[in-house]
């Protein structure tokens, strides 16, 4: 399976606020860029492993439907 080094990026995942990472992936000589916030097949879920984003995008599209 290829990955698209312009689409894939870098998400540290810890619920603890002390650990730090800086780490630098090369995948085909590009960069990947570090992100807090990540969509995964159709959920948002950012570095701490909350839900809250998710949660306000399908409230915002449920209300722009119903309205």
């Amino acid at each position: 399976m290829l990955s698209n080094p312009d689409k894939t990026v870098v998400m540290n995942t810890s619920l603890s606020h002390m650990h730090k990472y800086d780490c630098n992936i090369l995948v085909n000589g590009v960069t990947l860029t570090p992100a807090t916030e990540a969509k995964f097949l159709g959920v948002f879920i950012d570095n701490k492993l909350n839900f809250n984003n998710h949660i306000d995008y399908l409230v915002s599209k449920a209300n722009s439907r119903l309205f």
